[in-house]
């Protein structure tokens, strides 16, 4: 994407005033920010507005909000589509749903999903385990 419609700090504040923020009764309040935080600098490689992604975040209950959002996509078969991809690619790896189901979600997510994540992430020279 040479001629970016929107600029990734364009992109960021926009998310920043429109993703629900986290609410402090969650389960894991630290949690909730850094997800909310990977969904919001991982927009910024795109050149669009996360229109769906904002939607989503918005019909979920407040508590844990940021944590379902991701677990509620922590599928097999929804593993390594274009996003991630396009995210790998681009020096965003640390911004997919994979990277977070290895990393921080990987107590709230089937081993099977964490498996198939770590040989995805691999393919891109990434060490996770």
């Amino acid at each position: 994407m040479a001629n970016k419609k929107y600029t990734a700090e364009h992109l960021k504040a926009w998310c920043l005033a429109h993703f629900p923020s986290v609410d402090d009764a969650s389960d894991h309040v630290e949690l909730e920010r850094n997800l909310r935080n990977a969904i919001i600098e991982g927009s910024g490689y795109f050149d669009r507005y996360p229109v769906q992604a904002n939607r989503t975040l918005h019909t979920l209950k407040p508590i844990n909000r940021y944590r379902r959002y991701f677990t509620n996509r922590a599928k097999v078969e929804m593993l390594g589509f274009e996003n991630f991809h396009y995210l790998c690619g681009n020096g965003g790896a640390r911004y997919t749903n994979e990277f977070q189901y290895v990393t921080v979600l990987s107590d709230f997510v089937s081993d099977a999903v964490v498996g198939k994540s770590v040989k995805l992430l691999k393919q891109y020279g990434l060490k996770v385990s």
